[in-house]
């Protein structure tokens, strides 16, 4: 049974999803369609781009509406496109066009945020009753992520590479279903330990001191540096509880 107060975030936090998802593409498939109308002669084809924006929010927000990492992404989509045709059919200056579409990418971005922060901040141990991905940044490592659903915990680590005088990023992953984990602990740091993970990265982690995460899998320890740690650990703890008592 989950927890009335993770009810009530979860309330909040689907509304954000409609908004992000559906909500942002109507504002723009209303802005265009009003253009249309009002122009002489009227103009239809602009509208086709905010339909298909609408169609592509309606049906990702089936299939991500509990993945709380593409809520800020998807919102800075929607809002950039819609702050950039919005300006590109009512303004002549290509300068307009730019700081519409980055205006919205912004706007859309702080709303998908505002939905992570209504759901994890502060995080509940209840959280681990829903189908929620819960998201962790890690204390001092800005490039390292965890995701934690509830088949599998994901390690994900933004790599830079350079070729000469280019200098690019991607992000690698590695997942582990839960039910292969041999559970989760809390360990409390000095600063001055190792932390290693299953991917290279050219800057390597460095543990703050504070409590951490420590997640075993088959084959290697994750230390995850983590304020919440004592709460993430009962999270995956009842996951990987749940997961066996179904089989």
């Amino acid at each position: 049974m989950i927890a009335p107060e993770v009810s009530r975030r979860h309330l909040h936090a689907q509304l954000v999803v409609w908004i992000v998802y559906v909500g942002i593409p109507v504002i723009f498939l209303t802005s265009l369609t009003v253009i249309g109308v009002r122009s002489n002669p009227v103009r239809w084809m602009p509208v086709l781009i905010p339909l298909g924006a609408f169609a592509a929010g309606w049906y990702l927000r089936g299939q991500w509406r509990y993945r709380v990492q593409t809520w800020s992404p998807i919102g800075a989509v929607m809002g950039g496109l819609t702050g950039f045709f919005t300006a590109l059919y009512t303004a002549n200056d290509p300068l307009y066009f730019l700081l519409g579409g980055a205006v919205g990418a912004f706007a859309g971005y702080l709303v998908g945020r505002h939905g992570e922060r209504l759901l994890l901040h502060p995080l509940d141990v209840g959280l681990a009753e829903t189908p929620y991905q819960v998201i962790l940044r890690l204390r001092g490592i800005p490039r390292v992520r965890v995701a934690i659903d509830d088949t599998a915990i994901q390690l994900m680590i933004r790599v830079r590479t350079t070729n000469g005088r280019k200098t690019s990023y991607t992000e690698e992953s590695v997942d582990v279903p839960l039910e292969e984990l041999a559970g989760a602990s809390v360990r409390y740091l000095s600063g001055s330990e190792d932390l290693v993970y299953p991917i290279w990265s050219d800057q390597p982690p460095v543990a703050s001191p504070g409590p951490a995460l420590v997640v075993q899998t088959s084959a290697d320890e994750w230390i995850l540096p983590h304020d919440d740690a004592v709460v993430l650990g009962q999270i995956i703890d009842r996951r990987i509880a749940r997961l066996r008592s179904t089989q």
